[in-house]
């Protein structure tokens, strides 16, 4: 009767001592691997090392930055000039004029 309502599981006999270690492995690790993780994790970024190459990084990311907009600033500013916007205006204006001219023009042949 036994034999057919619980099947048959290893004994601590029949499973290697390998095998006992990776269960003893993931227990553990399911067990406190969280807490482990965030205590890691607190130590490693509270660390000095680590401040310090957040600070050195974010200088030269800075540096690198300063020297990205001073390259573009002709561009930017010379894209925004008045001039560039009065010319995009007229440009605009003309073409609705010429749209509104052929639309008239189509609606004029089609009588």
């Amino acid at each position: 009767l036994k034999d057919t309502i619980l099947p048959d599981l290893p004994s601590s006999s029949s499973i290697g001592p390998s095998a006992a270690a990776m269960v003893s492995g993931r227990l553990f690790s399911a067990l406190i691997g969280d807490k482990l993780h965030r205590a890691t994790k607190e130590l490693l970024l509270n660390s000095p090392m680590f401040v310090r190459f957040a600070q050195e990084s974010s200088q030269a990311a800075k540096g690198a930055f300063d020297q990205a907009v001073k390259k573009a600033e002709p561009v930017i500013s010379k894209g925004v000039s008045a001039e560039a916007a009065q010319v995009a205006w007229k440009q605009g204006r003309t073409a609705l004029r010429d749209l509104e001219r052929k639309a008239t023009q189509s609606m004029k042949s089609k009588r």
